[in-house]
């Protein structure tokens, strides 16, 4: 057997021998190419922060981009050095492994095994982006057919939102340093129902949802009448970049800017009091609210109004836990992707400088601890999405971060509610039967300053009787209208397929190395 043959076993390619140098030769151009175009396009900005004309917003997002280019240079030296390594990839191990230790031939395998992951998980990002947000897509992309059948479906369910609830469509700009609008968030305004408990005079306090993965604005209906039945707004964000919110592939980042689009929105409305529900995915961004526009932050920097209300719906402390929890065996390879996956960088959004933190959700709980954000955490008994063995400690590490380690048991259970089902239970649903959890909701909203008292038993009795005919003339509606937007699941092939490509290579290297070491002996 030739030495490119045997490469080419080395790496579980085939028996062709040039499949693993044409590869490797051209992912070292493709890394050379962006690190040449990353350098340009920092340069291009530092000479831009150099005129002082700019205005201030505009300084502060060239400053996070400077930032952000310089960080994915420093990457893409990473994988030159990978790349550089696979050009040649079984000849030094076999060259070391017969003339030299076996020792050293494992430790050159053991680089040749990371290398080739890495160069993997590089040009796996459309599977990473997939599996982390399943639900997006680039309306001019490939999903063209399953996205007209989306907007099919929003027009006709729409139209019964319209009639049900009195909702009506808004389109919220998102704008970048320069004034510039880059793209849209397609959402819902529901406003709170005429025979609300509460009536407010002045302006009236409103309820910011965050869908999940697979999801929608509409998605967000369900716990939104909740708000409407109690006599406050609600506004449905879909994030951008899915179904509806025209834009780019969506990332951490994106979906920070996203919040900071949203925050603008509501204090050019002049609202004063504002609470954002984050469900799964979406609890990131509604952490994110709570962390960097809170209300008394936002109060110091004279604005209208910030968050003073959090509700963390069945999300995560940290997100690779759960990305672990979906797919266990592949929890080494996992690590490796969601490294490069989420690197460390910033982005400016409504006068905040805001750090990417690969979807930590318990560090943005302890941000919203300095400001005092009231916090409630809810898990459904049957989750197999969450990371954590024991459900509810997973509130736990929220709720932690949020009121310390030492807190009255009290507390604790007036702010980690538990219902019945798996991921995606709606507590909406269940509530007017199981008052009492019902109840703890309730207080949260009042202690937040969302409603200016706890109802009273009459007032109790009439809310649940609202919100279940409310939520059984959605349900109606939902179900004359069926529409699948997005299964994970949908999604869980490609990604198995590039994880177990990574563990192929791993377990092929590992596999000739202890066949060498062993003829070595």
């Amino acid at each position: 057997m030739s030495i490119v043959t045997e490469m080419s076993s080395y790496l579980g390619l085939g028996a062709s021998g040039l499949v693993a140098p044409v590869l490797a030769g051209a992912k070292l151009g493709h890394d050379s190419y962006r690190y040449l175009y990353y350098r340009e396009k920092r340069k291009k900005d530092e000479k831009l922060l150099k005129n002082r004309a700019i205005p201030l917003s505009s300084a502060s997002e060239l400053k996070n981009r400077v930032y952000n280019y310089k960080n994915r240079m420093k990457r893409k030296k990473e994988l030159l050095k990978n790349d550089a390594l696979l050009m040649l990839p079984v000849l030094g191990t076999i060259a070391h492994t017969h003339r030299s230790s076996v020792k050293k031939g494992l430790s050159i395998s053991k680089k040749l095994i990371e290398a080739a992951a890495s160069a993997l998980g590089d040009f796996g990002q459309c599977y990473k982006r997939l599996a982390c947000y399943p639900g997006s897509c680039d309306e001019k992309g490939k999903f063209n057919k399953r996205i007209q059948a989306y907007h099919n479906w929003k027009l006709s369910l729409r139209t019964k939102w319209t009639d049900l609830f009195s909702a009506s469509e808004k389109k919220i700009p998102v704008i970048n340093g320069e004034g510039k609008e880059i793209r849209s968030l397609d959402s819902i305004f529901i406003p709170a129902s005429p025979n609300g408990i509460f009536q407010f005079e002045s302006s009236k306090p409103i309820m910011v949802f965050f869908h999940g993965n697979a999801g929608s604005a509409d998605t967000s209906i369900p716990n939104s009448l909740i708000c409407r039945s109690l006599g406050i707004d609600s506004i449905l964000i879909s994030m951008g970049g899915y179904m509806g919110s025209r834009g780019g592939p969506t990332s951490e980042l994106s979906t920070y800017q996203d919040v900071g689009a949203v925050m603008a929105h509501l204090q050019e409305e002049q609202r004063e009091k504002i609470g954002v529900w984050g469900f799964s995915m979406g609890g990131s961004l509604a952490c994110c609210a709570a962390a960097y526009f809170s209300d008394k932050e936002e109060k110091q920097r004279n604005r209208s109004g910030g968050v003073s209300c959090l509700i963390a719906d069945q999300t995560f402390n940290n997100f690779l836990g759960v990305a672990k929890r979906i797919y266990p065996k592949y929890k080494n390879a996992i690590d490796i992707l969601f490294k490069s996956f989420f690197p460390e960088e910033k982005i400016w959004t409504n006068g905040k400088v805001i750090d990417a933190d690969s979807l930590d959700n318990a560090s943005k709980c302890k941000k919203s601890k300095k400001h005092k954000v009231n916090s409630l955490f809810i898990h459904s008994f049957s989750d197999e999405m969450m990371a954590h063995p024991t459900l509810e400690n997973l509130c736990m590490d929220l709720f932690r971060a949020r009121y310390g380690e030492n807190t009255p048991k009290k507390l604790q259970k007036r702010k980690i509610i538990g219902i019945k089902g798996t991921h995606g239970a709606l507590i909406s649903a269940q509530i007017p039967y199981k008052q009492k959890e019902g109840n703890y909701l309730l207080k949260h909203l009042h202690e937040s300053g969302l409603i200016p008292a706890f109802p009273n038993r009459k007032q109790r009795e009439e809310f649940y009787q609202m919100l279940h005919k409310d939520w059984h003339e959605w349900k109606k509606a939902s179900s004359e209208t069926p529409f699948e937007i997005r299964e994970l699941d949908y999604f869980k092939p490609a990604l198995r397929k590039l994880i177990s490509l990574s563990l192929r290579v791993k377990s092929t290297f590992t596999k000739k190395t202890q066949e060498l070491s062993t003829r070595k002996k």
